[in-house]
């Protein structure tokens, strides 16, 4: 059995599904403010670690259904079964999702082009 993993590619997500992300995470999760924005601060962050196809297309549904999408890749941990060369999820019936090839662009998220632009509103030097 292959394990996924489960990324959340924020960059990729409007200012109003960013929002709709942070409230649903609070209701759904019960995740505190501060957890919630730190899923929702506009980066990558990898959701769920070598779960099952089935937990993978579980939490796909649940955040399509929010109108988020959601990156799966196999995971990056291999087990004593698997082997670099063995090939992904053949033989297996198509789940409700694809998974791209590790390194591949993303369709749906845009090319990195400009820098991060960070904030240091809030620093203060000591005397």
């Amino acid at each position: 059995m292959h394990e996924i993993d489960v990324w959340l590619d924020g960059k990729a997500l409007s200012e109003a599904q960013l929002s709709t992300l942070k409230v649903e995470l609070q209701q759904s999760f019960k995740l505190s403010l501060t957890q919630a924005l730190l899923l929702v601060n506009g980066r990558s962050h990898r959701i769920k670690r070598s779960c099952t196809e089935k937990d993978a297309s579980q939490l796909v549904r649940q955040f399509e259904r929010w109108g988020i999408p959601l990156r799966v890749e196999p995971s990056d941990v291999l087990t004593d079964q698997q082997t670099v060369s063995e090939p992904s999820l053949k033989g297996s019936p198509a789940p409700p999702f694809t998974l791209a090839r590790v390194g591949a662009r993303i369709p749906t998220q845009a090319a990195m082009t400009e820098s991060v632009k960070v904030s240091t509103d809030h620093l203060q030097l000591l005397d």
